[in-house]
């Protein structure tokens, strides 16, 4: 669910994991140095930044496919003012009702 760029994510899914990786994300820059130092840390938080990584952009993958928007407006978090926009349509803005080209609606599943 969270490494696939396939198919639509409702707002509060997009929201409830978008929180889960930021506590995750969180602890990893915060609590992990303490414990781990040298390389031992990077070794360990590396991957799990990576990780974090891709599983941000797949969800906003899913939730700009559930907008019936293609995957590469994306991009558009690189530019500052259509940065903004980019939230607006991923975060706040409903899906669009019934199937689109990506995938049954997630409210319905139809």
């Amino acid at each position: 669910m969270l490494l696939s760029c396939k198919g639509r994510i409702r707002r509060a899914d997009y929201w409830g994991y978008s929180i889960l990786v930021l506590l995750v994300w969180s602890v990893s820059i915060f609590l992990l140095p303490t414990i781990l130092s040298g390389p031992a840390a990077m070794l360990v938080l590396v991957p799990a930044w990576l990780t974090l990584g891709w599983v941000t952009m797949a969800l906003g993958v899913k939730r700009l496919h559930d907008r019936d928007r293609p995957s590469w407006w994306l991009l558009l978090s690189l530019v500052p003012i259509l940065n903004v926009w980019l939230l607006v349509e991923v975060g706040f803005l409903a899906g669009t009702p019934g199937a689109n080209r990506y995938g049954p609606d997630p409210k319905t599943g139809g």
